[in-house]
């Protein structure tokens, strides 16, 4: 933090972000998430929550909006990102045993391991899409080692991640490359194959079990994801304004629910942990930036589409394309996860930020030349 007050350069870049549509409703997100503290079922939990945790998130928001000001500066920022997700991946598939495949069981599990690859795929695809040579070659490995990754933790949320993530990419390249329906099935075809080869029988028998939800004990079981999930909606509408407080989750619903046997149990869904915790107001505030958030990078890459950029010739449909697909499959694996405040979510709300700002200011420069030549 000290890097950034002691440069000028830095506060102006984070002065030109916050011009940005998203970061009013960021603003209040956080705000709400604050005042959350004092008023839900545990404020020492929320606290502690606070102070060691959730402040990490939001400084490593600031740093990226602070020190990337340029489409250069996001192009770097995405080999180290994808860079460090692959190594991790490299060293989780090394070091795991048998069962399902997990970074940490005490901080991510077989399905937040799975979602942290997925948020890295698609910057992945694209560099490799934009590239060429050696660093082209590179792109395709991480990937690769991304998509092993994915399918080794067993994750079924994972698996409706890595659909979803396909099928953006894959009507991105229709838009961009004028791709046939056959050519998007058959590539469809293709990496369904690989899937099959790098799935296992255990794998294949857990997704299989979606097509029987009856028979689930997420549907079936009072502690299954769908009793859990209606619990959450509950105690959003008994706390509609505040909610139970941030991280409050789990301890709000086995002091509320303990008549019927709940069990302190996490959401499972992003979107449920946000409602119950901050209520109608913070789970709107949420919904509200990643849809804004995918809105203006839809506005980017349109503008880049119109003007008949290649793939190869545009940084901004690059990082654009690889946000949309990265939100999306937060959006669907974060749909059975408890994953509302991780760092990889405000990372890439941050990058999209820093998109929208150097896109601002590149504009900007180019009018104040055209003046100055005109003059």
């Amino acid at each position: 933090m000290f890097g950034i007050i002691s440069q000028p350069a830095l506060i102006d870049n984070i002065r030109n972000a916050m011009n940005t549509p998203t970061i009013g409703v960021l603003i209040f997100l956080v705000a709400w998430i604050l005042l959350s503290v004092p008023f839900g079922v545990y404020p020492g939990q929320s606290l502690v929550f606070i102070t060691q945790s959730y402040w990490k998130v939001l400084i490593t928001f600031l740093l990226v909006i602070a020190y990337v000001s340029t489409m250069d500066d996001v192009g770097n920022l995405v080999w180290v990102y994808i860079s460090s997700v692959g190594m991790l991946a490299i060293i989780t598939i090394l070091s795991a045993g048998f069962g399902r495949m997990e970074i940490n069981a005490d901080v991510y599990d077989a399905n937040d391991t799975a979602l942290q690859f997925l948020l890295a795929l698609p910057f992945a695809v694209w560099k490799f899409k934009s590239l060429t040579g050696y660093k082209r070659l590179i792109a395709l490995l991480i990937a690769l080692i991304l998509l092993i990754g994915i399918v080794k933790t067993d994750s079924r949320g994972g698996f409706l991640g890595l659909v979803a993530v396909v099928l953006v990419i894959m009507l991105q390249l229709k838009t961009l490359e004028k791709r046939s329906l056959f050519g998007i099935f058959f590539m469809l075809a293709m990496i369904g194959c690989g899937f099959l080869y790098l799935a296992d029988a255990a794998y294949i028998e857990r997704i299989s079990t979606m097509l029987t939800p009856s028979q689930d004990y997420n549907t079936a079981s009072s502690t299954g994801r769908l009793q859990i999930w209606d619990r959450g909606i509950q105690m959003m509408f008994m706390n509609p304004v505040l909610g139970v407080g941030v991280y409050n989750f789990m301890s709000a619903e086995g002091m509320i629910f303990a008549e019927i046997g709940a069990r302190y149990q996490a959401a499972h869904n992003s979107f449920v942990q946000v409602g119950a915790e901050l209520g109608i107001p913070g789970l709107v505030a949420f919904c509200l930036l990643i849809w804004r958030t995918l809105k203006n990078i839809r506005s980017l890459s349109a503008a880049e589409i119109i003007s008949n950029k290649k793939i190869t010739e545009s940084k901004n449909l690059v990082a654009t394309y690889s946000i949309t697909g990265a939100i999306t499959a937060f959006v669907v694996s974060g749909f059975f996860l408890s994953a509302a405040y991780i760092t990889s979510l405000y990372f890439l709300l941050a990058m999209a930020v820093a998109i929208f700002s150097a896109n601002h200011i590149h504009a900007k420069v180019i009018k104040q030349e055209k003046m100055f030549t005109e003059y």
